[in-house]
């Protein structure tokens, strides 16, 4: 029998990551959402969001771009999922932590796409 080489492009991980249950909604805003956003948070700077670089899989699978903003949505694990996780008292000191930040049970997060780390810092 022959052997064959695969040639795996890098553009497609080989692992599709957004399947994996630790990684939350990813979504890249459209223009105007964006424009919304950083008005919101930085004052008209995009670049004072926190960044995400276009080597990251999630952003490769999205095909975002430099300046792309990203919307991340993770959902807050519920009071049961937490004492089951924990134990009884951790977890329902979290659970109340969380609710207290969290009140609609997601976290939201916004990123910027970067093409490196250290891009326009300084």
């Amino acid at each position: 029998m022959g052997k064959s080489i695969e040639i795996i492009s890098e553009d497609h991980p080989l692992v599709y990551v957004l399947d994996h249950w630790l990684v939350p909604k990813h979504e890249v805003l459209s223009g105007e959402e964006a424009r919304r956003i950083v008005n919101k948070y930085t004052n008209g700077n995009k670049m004072q969001l926190p960044k995400i670089t276009v080597t990251d899989p999630v952003v490769r699978i999205l095909r975002a771009k430099p300046g792309d903003i990203l919307k991340i949505t993770r959902r807050v694990p519920s009071r049961e999922e937490l004492i089951e996780k924990f134990g009884e008292k951790v977890g329902k000191d979290a659970h109340e932590r969380l609710q207290e930040t969290c009140p609609a049970g997601k976290e939201i997060y916004y990123r910027i796409v970067v093409k490196e780390e250290r891009e326009e810092l300084f």
